[in-house]
């Protein structure tokens, strides 16, 4: 398995036909053991990650240590 997991998800709410979105997150979160991270990027607003273990938020000149 992967240590870390890297997502496009577009749509904070849902999903959409062109990429990915929230609700496919959570699936993917669901298929996922709890210690992959899935880090989030490609966003348009800001998704709610609570409930989703190891899930974080991409930003601008970030950095994540694994």
């Amino acid at each position: 398995g992967a240590d870390v997991y890297v997502v496009d998800c577009t749509y904070s709410e849902g999903c959409g036909p062109e990429h990915m979105g929230l609700d496919d997150v959570k699936k993917i979160r669901k298929r996922l053991p709890p210690e992959t991270a899935i880090i989030l990027t490609h966003r348009n607003g800001l998704p709610n990650v609570n409930g989703l273990e190891n899930t974080l938020i991409a930003e601008d000149l970030k950095t994540f240590r694994f």
